[in-house]
């Protein structure tokens, strides 16, 4: 078993993709950037 630690690494990597809008969705129903600030907001 390995041990794990109980405080962050002092590096983080992150790998960042740029989309265009309405190329990605949740549940096969395509998101655009209007309706991902919406749902941001508390829009539904």
């Amino acid at each position: 078993m390995s041990r794990v630690r109980a405080f962050p690494r002092s590096i983080t990597w992150v790998v960042v993709e740029e989309v265009r809008s309405g190329d990605w969705g949740i549940a096969g129903t395509p998101v655009t950037t209007e309706r991902a600030k919406a749902l941001a907001a508390g829009e539904h």
